[in-house]
């Protein structure tokens, strides 16, 4: 894994008219996070080191700190939070439509210990549910406060 930082040098061209826009810049590339300092390719890496290679944030810090790049934890948490607001809340919200849709759902629970206290609950006993449906191909998760409801 190597990180590097790319600058982007965007020439501005000035026109021989007299129209009312004269000069011409190249425009700025697109992010994943609107006015965000990093691009799509920096994203991609943290979301498959955290996710598929199971790499705690920090580790990634010390590593993008080894190549050079100064990153704050922080930052990461923040950008990680603002991609599932901008991209997969919604995505999760079109799964839970299309789970409750399906003709045949097979659902399942089982324990799951959490270490925060959550919505006063009092204890860290929690059930995640699985729900799975052959008709549309979805596998949902769902963590919920108890066992005998789901809030699907």
């Amino acid at each position: 894994m190597t990180y590097y930082v790319k600058k982007i040098k965007r020439s501005a061209y000035k026109k021989t008219c007299t129209c009312p826009h004269q000069i011409i810049t190249a425009p700025v590339p697109k992010k994943i996070i609107p006015k965000g300092k990093f691009s799509l390719g920096f994203w991609v890496e943290v979301l498959l080191n955290k996710y598929k290679n199971h790499m705690p944030v920090e580790r990634q810090v010390r590593d993008m700190q080894e190549y050079g790049l100064t990153v704050g934890s922080g930052t990461i948490f923040n950008g990680l939070k603002k991609i599932y607001q901008f991209y997969l809340e919604s995505l999760y919200q079109g799964l839970i439509k299309s789970v409750r849709q399906s003709k045949y759902i097979h659902i399942d629970e089982s324990n799951w210990k959490l270490f925060i206290v959550i919505d006063e609950k009092g204890n860290f006993n929690y059930f995640i549910w699985v729900f799975v449906s052959k008709d549309i191909n979805v596998v949902l998760y769902v963590i919920c406060a108890s066992r005998s409801h789901c809030c699907l």
